[in-house]
């Protein structure tokens, strides 16, 4: 996919079970189909089940927890819209159209072998868009294009998301002054510079904890800090559990399956 819909990862997988993922808060966002009951959600205290009439959107930055009732098989996406998208406060339920099932069934009978992959991923994302353009068009309405200067940086540090970068060398590639950078990029972004940065470090070593080898030290240094001690106290103040904790989480999750 382009820049604008970005997919990480996507499985079919059966015999789920126990499924437990606790509190969980991520910046990606998750799309869940599960063709039969034993899959489910809590959120805010209350549970609900999903059910096999329906597809099911997260969005990324929603803490919600998961368990099963009994095992059950489940198809998953696991991506992230455009970042200028507004951000969903709810869980948006799609009916299950037949044509896309359909799909997701073609993709779980193609196998998991390499020869089968570049299928498998055109395969999920057209099973994605299918259901996304099943939303109500305005959840997809974008703020105004920001100020050019502000657009072509935000782009470049998204390219780059790993580097750390000081205000001044932001203000420096716009060709302003520190402090009028500053105001502009809030007033266009809703955010400062740094927290954009800082979100934008964050989300990278979300997908390296998530879907990688690495270890936490390299994935310290990948995400742009200091060391491992720097990286896990802002990585605990923004997702609110330990880079461990949450790479546990999100491990076990696959293994489980």
């Amino acid at each position: 996919m382009n820049a604008d819909l970005r997919i990480h990862y996507f499985q079919y997988q059966e015999n789920i079970h126990p499924w437990i993922q606790d509190e969980l808060l991520t910046p990606y966002w998750r799309f869940y189909w599960n063709p039969e009951p034993g899959g489910c959600l809590r959120v805010n205290g209350e549970r609900f089940a999903l059910e096999r009439e329906f597809f099911y959107v997260i969005p990324g930055y929603f803490r919600f927890s998961t368990f099963a009732e009994r095992p059950f098989s489940q198809f998953y996406i696991h991506f992230n819209p455009n970042d200028r998208l507004p951000r969903w406060r709810e869980i948006v339920r799609i009916p299950a159209a037949p044509e896309i099932v359909a799909d997701i069934r073609r993709f779980r009978e193609c196998g998991n072998g390499e020869e089968s992959a570049q299928y498998r991923a055109l395969l999920a994302g057209a099973i994605l868009c299918g259901a996304l353009l099943k939303v109500d068009r305005s959840h997809f309405r974008l703020p105004p294009r920001p100020d050019e200067r502000i657009r072509a940086l935000t782009t470049e540090i998204e390219r780059d998301r790993g580097r750390n970068r000081s205000n001044d060398e932001l203000a420096r590639q716009c060709g302003m002054s520190r402090n009028g950078f500053i105001r502009l990029f809030h007033a266009e972004i809703g955010e400062s510079p740094q927290e954009f940065c800082r979100r934008k470090r964050i989300e990278l070593a979300c997908e390296l904890l998530h879907f990688s080898d690495c270890s936490i030290e390299e994935v310290a240094e990948q995400s742009g800090f200091a060391d491992r001690y720097h990286f896990t106290r802002v990585f605990s103040r923004v997702i609110r559990s330990s880079p461990a904790e949450f790479r546990r989480t999100a491990k076990r999750s696959r293994i489980q399956n």
